[in-house]
């Protein structure tokens, strides 16, 4: 479940105000402490630590309150390599109508990007980077051309998804599980509709009416990833009886 217990100072609650601190609540999830990288514990209490800096964003983060107490720090913000205890978690599905392949991911479990609008209130930002790579928040309506920045690849019963910038990978979210009737509409496509969002706990089963509603409500970045390379396994690979038919009379000698 999201965090249902979170210890926030005075100045965290006035600068972000009680509206936004239930929106942290309901996209921040208690799995490691980005402090020390050991387990928060479902019911147990997170301190949320805010790092603002002078541009207009900021970054929400749940750590164990011994680790880091509460607060609200303002200072340039730690770089991603710092947050080597980040959690993620990813599945695949099949989205009707039209059973479009989705690679469901959530990419930020413990930590929120937030932005401050026009030097005032505070938004919650995470989707914002991936939306500047070329995803969107509407379900396209037609085809459309997979995202530059997004390369998929499958190796046997497992399906790996990139994200590059500037030659750099931003994100790597791979050896997810698919299933064979996911794989084949792959295939068949060349593509699977990436989904990012951070209002989901994806290591359980999803509603598909909840998913669905969540895109309709634009709380979810999508975008096409082109599938670069697929490897069967070598069961897949494996010769069957089949593979030998009977030789037409014609070519017996």
């Amino acid at each position: 479940m999201a965090v249902s217990r979170l210890q926030t100072d005075p100045t965290t609650l006035s600068k972000l105000g009680p509206d936004l601190i239930s929106d942290l609540k309901a996209n921040l999830w208690p799995i490691d402490c980005q402090s020390c990288g050991a387990r928060l514990g479902r019911w147990r209490t997170s301190a949320l630590e805010v790092q603002a800096a002078e541009d207009g964003f900021a970054t929400a983060s749940l750590h164990h309150p011994r680790c880091r107490p509460p607060a609200w720090l303002d200072q340039p913000l730690s770089v991603s390599g710092s947050r080597a205890s980040l959690s993620w978690r990813a599945g695949c599905m099949l989205l009707p109508p039209g059973d479009v392949p989705i690679f469901l991911v959530n990419p930020s479990y413990e930590y929120a990007l937030l932005r401050q609008v026009d030097g005032k209130e505070w938004r919650i930002a995470t989707l914002d980077p991936f939306v500047s790579l070329g995803f969107a928040r509407d379900f396209p309506s037609q085809s459309v051309p997979p995202v530059p920045a997004l390369a998929a690849m499958i190796d046997g019963d497992r399906i790996s998804v990139a994200v590059r910038h500037e030659g750099a990978v931003m994100h790597s979210w791979h050896n997810i599980p698919i299933a064979p009737e996911i794989s084949t509409v792959v295939r068949e496509w060349e593509h699977i509709m990436v989904a990012v969002t951070t209002l989901l706990d994806v290591r359980k089963p999803i509603p598909l009416d909840l998913l669905r509603t969540l895109i309709g409500a634009r709380k979810v970045a999508l975008g096409p990833a082109r599938l670069t390379s697929v490897r069967f396994s070598e069961h897949a690979q494996a010769l069957k009886p089949g593979d030998f038919a009977e030789t037409p009379s014609a070519f017996r000698t």
